[in-house]
């Protein structure tokens, strides 16, 4: 095995379990009897996979999901494969489900393919709307990938190329809402000073924005000697931050417990994984587990 083999072979069976919906031990008995992957292996017999066979095994997925048969699929070559979800995920097929939208995303990331993602996401705009979009298809594609309310993390390089991508589209959508009146309820939207992780905060932006909501996105890495200063003069009723890198537990809930002193009369939303356990309760502090429960706070509101 080659260096550049090695480095390339970056997957668990686990890991290619979690990102393409299908069982390890399904993943087995397909490389058994149709020779589908071919995975290299450490001197302790575990798999490991490549991007290669991790597109290919998504796009399997998607097939199978959408009625074709293992034994069909096993016959076609991978360029077929990507032809076929590609044509599926670009279509005007009416019957076309969420899930092949975001199938197609996947495999548009782990491939960089810009023209394919772009594609995938004009298709699923046309189908769904622009709202739609992002809560039916960019949503969910981001839990898979562990970029939003998730802590697992893909290779660094394809998530941030899909997630400028994203973030393009993002900007334009905000861009494009009616401006709230000032009258509104106020929010302001910031990251904690270790996190970047910006794509989420644009899509509570995004949501919060288009529910009629006024609000101020500060951005990535504010440090708590700036928010306070910055919270006085904007005078919000709500703050609203992500936590989404694995913090230490005891760090993680000082900073919470500072926040919620600094601002014992403002809401403070926080949207965290639901893994996240032992996190402190405060009066004035609510966690968000995922998109739905950011929608429900907003009814309530």
């Amino acid at each position: 095995m080659t260096l550049n083999k090695k480095l390339d072979c970056c997957y668990s069976i686990k890991e290619m379990e979690r990102l393409s919906g299908i069982k390890a031990h399904t993943i087995r008995i397909w490389e058994k009897r149709y020779n589908l992957l071919c995975p290299e292996r450490t001197a302790s017999n575990i798999r490991l996979y490549s991007n290669v066979e991790l597109r290919k095994i998504i796009n399997v997925a998607s097939l199978v999901e959408q009625g074709m048969k293992i034994s069909e699929i096993s016959e076609l070559s991978d360029t077929d494969i990507c032809s076929i979800i590609e044509d599926r995920a670009t279509g005007n097929d009416q019957d076309v489900n969420a899930k092949t939208y975001i199938d197609g995303l996947t495999s548009a990331m782990i491939g960089m393919d810009e023209q394919l993602f772009e594609k995938i996401f004009n298709s699923s705009v046309l189908r769904f709307g622009v709202e739609g979009t992002f809560t039916r298809v960019i949503y969910p594609y981001l839990v898979r990938v562990g970029t939003l309310w998730a802590t697992d993390q893909i290779i660094p390089a394809n998530e941030h190329f899909a997630s400028q991508l994203i973030k393009r589209k993002l900007f334009c959508a905000i861009d494009g809402l009616m401006a709230p009146s000032a009258m509104n309820k106020k929010v302001a939207l910031f990251l904690h000073e270790k996190e970047n992780h910006e794509i989420g905060l644009l899509m509570a932006d995004y949501i919060l924005r288009s529910s009629g909501y006024c609000t101020w996105n500060l951005g990535a890495s504010v440090p708590m000697s700036n928010l306070k200063p910055t919270a006085d003069q904007l005078d919000p009723e709500i703050l609203f931050t992500f936590i989404v890198l694995s913090h230490n537990t005891e760090e993680r809930n000082e900073w919470i417990s500072t926040l919620s002193a600094l601002f014992p009369n403002r809401e403070i939303w926080i949207a965290i994984h639901k893994n996240n356990n032992s996190l402190p309760e405060f009066e004035n502090v609510v966690y968000l587990n995922s998109i739905e429960d950011l929608n429900v706070k907003i009814s309530a509101n």
